[in-house]
């Protein structure tokens, strides 16, 4: 029996592969590329797609790298969709925002921190400013936000609020 992981050398003598046994090998096979999304009425402002079902590779008779056009619609292969496999043949699932982790969580107020941010913003004029940043660092380890959790609040809420002179309606 012939052990595959030894390379013969010029004097007979077999030796190890260069590559370290644990180099990972791809267990599955490269991403398939599925239908033509090119938008042919782009420059006249509308959409418009070819209907190229699937992404096949271009025969080796031109310039441009086999792998890259498509024969059935002549696009380049950035424009198919990509779809990936797992090891069993099974689509991926899309991942979401929430899944990757990006979204922040929503900041829960309570009523008494909300009004009391209400009072305090009336009184700065719905602005922080350097001269009122003691007053600003205070209120906020006594309320229990960050600042820039306060400067938010201030923005999204001065408008309902504050400057416009609506009813008093805290979010």
């Amino acid at each position: 029996m012939v052990d595959l992981d030894l390379i013969p050398t010029k004097s007979g003598e077999e030796t190890e592969p260069d590559t370290p046994p644990h180099t990972p090998t791809p267990s599955h096979p490269s991403p398939a590329f599925k239908e033509c999304m090119k938008n042919h009425a782009a420059n006249i402002g509308g959409h418009a797609v070819d209907g190229c079902g699937e992404y096949m590779p271009m025969p080796p008779r031109s310039a441009v790298p086999i792998s890259l056009i498509c024969a059935a619609c002549g696009c380049h292969r950035n424009f198919h969709r990509r779809a990936h496999f797992l090891n069993f043949g099974q689509p991926q699932p899309k991942l979401t925002v929430k899944e990757v982790g990006r979204k922040r969580s929503r900041t829960k107020f309570s009523q008494e921190q909300k009004e009391r941010m209400h009072s305090f913003s009336e009184k700065l004029g719905w602005k922080m400013q350097r001269c009122d940043e003691a007053a600003v660092e205070e209120f906020c380890l006594d309320v229990g936000v960050a600042r820039g959790v306060l400067k938010v609040w201030m923005h999204n809420n001065k408008n309902i609020n504050g400057e416009s002179g609506k009813s008093f309606s805290l979010h």
